[in-house]
């Protein structure tokens, strides 16, 4: 066979393979533990995990990147990535279109049993809180001048801090805060459920400029559909273990 007609059959056999390989969906996920992690060049944690759930359910075959939080947004701007996983957002809501919630992310405060919050108002008679750097929990705490409010780098020396008694409450995403305290070995020093300030959606929103825009009602009946058969349940357990119950 001449050499040009080889190439034409080789390539008209492996066209339609290239061309489902490029069908797949882009989907970016934040980088932090137990949400998105990155080991030894394999993505793992909480929201791949569901998400790739999601993808099995919708029928849409979708890779998930684990990318720093500050570059989501430019990411979907330029269009490197589909859709992307992230709470409301008025600038980023114009471009893109929702594709379900993912996850109600319970933003809590948790203090050491010798410090327990079961109220806002304990909040006034403990030592130190810790939390992360620009978070915003609500109106009346972000405003309360009488809190000790210490601002810690990340999550994981936030519960080193409370761990060394450096700390007596720790505020934040209640997920990621088990998840630490339990690799901290800290999870009998402090006092469970703790106090919940409010609830966020986290949201899986698909880029209106995206070829995959048009699948976004698939993907949101897709969300549901687990939620409502409790299929994340099991991720949750894997990762956070007795934590989670």
């Amino acid at each position: 066979m001449p050499r040009r007609m080889w190439w034409a059959v080789a390539f008209s056999l492996w066209a339609p393979v290239l061309a489902g390989a490029q069908e797949k969906m882009k989907v970016a996920v934040i980088q932090t533990e137990p949400l998105g992690m990155v080991h030894n060049g394999s993505n793992s944690g909480i929201h791949v995990d569901l998400l790739q759930l999601v993808a099995k359910e919708a029928g849409i075959p979708m890779t998930v990147e684990v990318i720093p939080k500050n570059r989501i947004f430019y990411e979907l701007k330029q269009g490197s990535i589909d859709a992307a996983v992230f709470f409301p957002n008025k600038e980023a809501e114009e471009t893109t279109n929702s594709a379900g919630v993912i996850e109600e992310v319970q933003v809590v405060a948790i203090g050491r049993k010798t410090t327990p919050i079961d109220s806002y108002q304990d909040l006034g008679k403990v030592g130190l809180i810790g939390l992360m750097p620009q978070m915003n929990i609500t109106p009346e705490f972000d405003q309360d001048a009488s809190l000790k409010k210490n601002v810690v780098a990340d999550y994981e020396t936030m519960v080193r801090m409370l761990a060394g008694q450096r700390l007596d409450v720790v505020v934040g995403n209640r997920v990621v805060l088990l998840y630490q305290l339990d690799k901290a070995k800290a999870l009998d020093q402090v006092k469970l459920p703790g106090f919940v300030f409010k609830s966020i959606p986290n949201e899986l929103r698909i880029s209106k400029s995206s070829p995959f825009a048009a699948k976004a009602a698939a993907i949101k009946a897709a969300v549901e559909s687990c939620r409502a058969k409790k299929l994340f349940d099991p991720i949750y357990e894997k990762y956070l273990g007795e934590a989670w119950h």
